[in-house]
């Protein structure tokens, strides 16, 4: 990855997805208080990491409020050389206008997890609407975990994010999301304008090998049919790109461990299904809450880190 220069830094068209859906053209209109862009506004988040013996470095840094970072943490000890980063938003959530980016980039036989401080709140929009670009490149026989806790949107809130991959064949990279309903105790569930998550996954050529979509707009239709949310109160989404394994194989195991879960078996589904281009497979769950929909995500994402890396997830300890 190489490292982008201050004025390209400075330009919120950095931070703005290229390719921004239709849907969100009737919301570009000016912000009242500090513009979109504007300072404090483009949070930028670069980081290279590299591998030295059995150990992974992060070798190159920046960041740029209100996205931050916490130093490297090595907390797992099944995998002592993995570094663990936790983002942090100043602020505590993302406001109209916000225009954050993540770039990370994992080199050969490195490793690296990334995830965030608490759940992500999206505030409410009167103008505008909050975009977020996360790009991972991992190379071959790298190790990239991208999970983030649960997004919460309040309001009115207006989100899009767009998740690009670009992965070695013999990479594994796991990515994932949770999605409330809303702040559930303060009366409101789907009352958001529109949220919109995109994940890309690409060959080191260029070649699209897969791609993922969750778009929920309650004002043009509602999200609580039978082939959406439902009567649960979360969604959630766990991709893991690996070919280490046959998929079927992996397939199997991650199911067996949702199966036996009693949590999961009580309050949540869960599907898993091989994604295209044999590039890996991905898990759906809805949880009648939040806390519920990460159980069963963790649940999954330990039995396929196990299934590859003969390793379980660690406990992060955020509680």
């Amino acid at each position: 990855m190489t490292f982008v220069e201050r004025p390209l830094r400075d330009n919120p068209a950095h931070a703005l997805p290229h390719d921004l859906p239709i849907d969100f053209r009737q919301f570009d209109t000016p912000v009242k208080v500090i513009r979109e862009g504007g300072p404090g506004k483009i949070g930028l988040i670069e980081l290279e990491v590299e591998r030295f013996d059995d150990v992974s470095r992060i070798v190159r840094r920046y960041h740029r409020a209100p996205l931050q970072f916490f130093q490297p943490m090595y907390i797992d000890t099944a995998l002592p050389g993995m570094p663990f980063i936790m983002v942090l938003q100043q602020g505590g959530g993302m406001l109209q206008g916000d225009r954050y980016r993540l770039d990370i980039s994992c080199g050969e036989g490195a490793a690296i997890h990334v995830t965030s401080q608490s759940a992500t709140k999206l505030y409410k929009c009167d103008d505008n609407f909050i975009t977020q670009i996360v790009t991972i490149t991992a190379g071959k026989d790298s190790v990239v975990e991208y999970l983030p806790d649960m997004t919460i949107p309040y309001r009115n809130s207006r989100f899009f994010q767009r998740l690009d991959l670009h992965i070695d064949p013999e990479a594994t990279v796991i990515v994932g999301e949770v999605l409330t309903a809303g702040r559930i105790a303060m009366g409101e569930r789907h009352d958001y304008d529109i949220y919109f998550a995109q994940t890309n996954a690409y060959a080191p050529d260029g070649r699209l090998l897969a791609v993922d979509t969750v778009k929920l707009q309650p004002p043009a239709g509602s999200v609580e049919s039978p082939a959406l949310f439902g009567p649960y109160d979360a969604f959630g989404v766990l991709s893991v790109f690996s070919r280490k394994l046959p998929l079927p194989q992996l397939t199997r195991v991650v199911r067996e461990a949702l199966a036996a879960d009693t949590v999961v078996a009580r309050k949540a589904i869960a599907g898993v299904s091989e994604l295209p281009n044999a590039s890996g497979i991905s898990v759906r769950i809805l949880g009648t809450s939040g806390a519920v929909a990460e159980h069963a995500r963790r649940v999954a994402w330990s039995a396929a880190r196990q299934a590859l890396l003969n390793v379980p997830a660690p406990d992060l300890r955020k509680a």
